[in-house]
Order: C-alpha cells, then structure tokens, then sequence
C-alpha cells in the first residue's frame, strides 16, 4: 500500500485549518503548560506535531517535513524551533 503525502498548505478559509488553529493554542495556556510540565519536559511542541498529523491523517514524519519547508505552517501553528 503506497502512501501519498498531501501538501499541508494553510488556508485560512478552511474550515479544517479554522479548527486546527484553535488546538495548539489550547496546549500554549500557562495552566495546560504546567500540567504537561509533570511529565515531560519538551512535549508541547510534540503534541502540536502530533495533532496535526492526527487532523489530517498523515504521518508525523510528514509533518516534520512541511514544518522544515513551510514558514506559513510554522508560524500557523507558532512552533519556530525547526
């Protein structure tokens, strides 16, 4: 079975995109960050990742990818480190 990678392009229009927006601002609350404090130490940023392969059923390495190429995607969902 042959996997094919959609392009993650950000459109504000979308109502998928309208959604995903709202996600990843959820794990940037100062309360969210202190509980997933207890665990980990750098998995907001995991967890935006994940999400987002999650919401368009994609693999993480996918995502990973068009974060690299992508400063749109970057930025819509505020993670600069890559």
């Amino acid at each position: 079975m042959v996997s094919v990678n959609i392009p993650l392009a950000v459109d504000q229009r979308d109502f998928r995109w309208q959604l995903l927006r709202e996600i990843p601002r959820a794990f940037d609350l100062r309360r969210v960050r202190k509980i997933i404090a207890r665990y980990t130490l750098k998995s907001v940023p995991v967890l935006k990742i994940v999400t987002t392969s999650m919401f368009f059923s994609t693999r993480i390495s996918h995502v990973i990818n068009e974060l690299r190429n992508k400063k749109d995607l970057r930025e819509f969902i505020g993670y600069s480190r890559l």
